[in-house]
């Protein structure tokens, strides 16, 4: 079990399936593929010697094929989703956004995006409604005090933008 696993009480393949590192992805199809290869080569093989033909090796070699071809393409979908900004999860998301409301100076949140750009890196954009009573320093201590703190809350998240607006504005 790795450590972010366990530190997201995962299980590995729960982990396997969520992680943003395409490293532990291609790792763990690459050997659940060869574990499963090798089982369908050998009852493959053995059905070849009870029966006297070669006919299910073909057949084993075939299947194997085809679950390659399968791992192949959804791993090529789940890259291709992290690279063109995968969503980070629900859970997560809403802990983001229970932070940001509870923010002293934040009234509302109008738009909230927070989505992987990389392995283990997370992007928080936010645009929110800030207390109209507050003066331009307070607005910059708000945003640069989301900004370090969600920083301080994980250390997956790489960037932080906060747009700051009023609720007439």
């Amino acid at each position: 079990m790795t450590v972010q696993a366990r530190l997201s009480n995962l299980s590995v393949l729960e982990e396997s399936a969520t992680t943003s590192d395409p490293s532990l992805r291609g790792v763990f199809n690459e050997d659940a593929l060869s574990i499963v290869g090798d089982v369908v080569a050998l009852l493959g093989l053995a059905i070849s010697q009870l029966i006297g033909s070669s006919v299910p090796q073909a057949i084993a070699a075939v299947l194997i094929a085809l679950v390659l071809i399968r791992i192949s393409l959804r791993l090529v979908k789940r890259n291709h989703d992290f690279l063109l900004g995968q969503p980070i999860p629900a859970p997560d998301q809403a802990r983001v956004r229970t932070f940001l409301l509870d923010y002293p100076g934040v009234t509302a949140i109008r738009e909230l995006l927070v989505t992987f750009v990389g392995p283990g890196q997370v992007w928080v954009l936010t645009c929110i409604e800030i207390d109209k009573n507050l003066s331009s320093h307070d607005i910059t201590d708000v945003v640069c005090g989301i900004d370090l703190s969600l920083r301080h809350e994980s250390k997956f998240i790489y960037r932080v933008d906060v747009v700051p607006v009023s609720k007439y504005g």
